[in-house]
């Protein structure tokens, strides 16, 4: 998220990129952390910019999102910026399965905590290039968040803030029906979504705020987005 933090203060916005518990250690305290300590933290920063008589904007990419949605859910939002972000990981009507591991979390996270997974390829790291864990998917930090995603998921009617969507419709890691279910259950009064298609074939097409195809126009789309809905108070 940082160049979209870059491009809002270059505008002259105060902006909070809170680093997730777990996100910034190692892989074993990422292990330990869950969905609630996530939300926790995103709650933290949005009270810090609340309790100083701030309007509060919150973007998020991925499970960002998610947790972008889950604060305006409970707190007063200004306006919200989702990037590729999920209320669902896989779903059997449609079919839309990303991977095979998802629906069997549950249970086999007390069989293999952590599993291996094919760490992206140095031109997909190029093309998108990100920092974060790589080489394993921890099971137990990924069913919490499945369970926050079904409780975000059956509560989008309480979402009212101004609202972006931001998405590839080639997105392989979240599926890009998410971002219609969004937009059709929210009582945004204002709500707009933006497809990013994207030509090339490596990447997973989800992480857009780094994506060399993408970044720029994130980044215009969000400040701008923001700005018009500061201006018009």
């Amino acid at each position: 998220m940082q160049p979209v933090a870059k491009a809002l203060r270059e505008r002259g916005w105060e902006v909070d990129c809170p680093c997730l518990p777990g996100h910034c250690k190692n892989r074993q305290v990422f292990q330990k952390s869950r969905y609630g300590q996530w939300l926790h933290a995103v709650e933290q920063s949005y009270v810090k910019l609340f309790n100083r008589g701030k309007k509060v904007f919150v973007a998020g990419l991925s499970m960002g999102g998610t947790l972008g949605l889950h604060l305006s859910q409970k707190y007063s939002v200004s306006g919200l910026a989702l990037i590729s972000a999920p209320v669902y990981l896989y779903s059997f009507v449609p079919w839309r399965v990303p991977s095979s591991m998802l629906p069997f979390v549950p249970l086999l996270r007390f069989i293999a905590p952590t599993v291996s997974v094919p760490p992206p390829s140095q031109e997909s790291n190029e093309i998108a290039p990100h920092r974060g864990y790589e080489g394993f998917q921890a099971l137990h930090p990924l069913h919490s968040f499945l369970r926050g995603l079904r409780t975000v998921r059956r509560d989008l009617g309480r979402v009212s803030a101004p609202l972006l969507i931001i998405h590839c419709p080639k997105d392989k890691t979240v599926p890009f029906e998410n971002s219609w279910e969004i937009l059709r259950r929210v009582q945004s009064r204002r709500r707009r979504l933006e497809l990013l298609p994207i030509l090339e074939q490596i990447t997973s097409k989800h992480v857009l705020t780094t994506h060399l195809e993408t970044k720029a126009r994130v980044q215009s789309l969000v400040t701008e987005f923001f700005l018009d809905i500061a201006r018009k108070g």
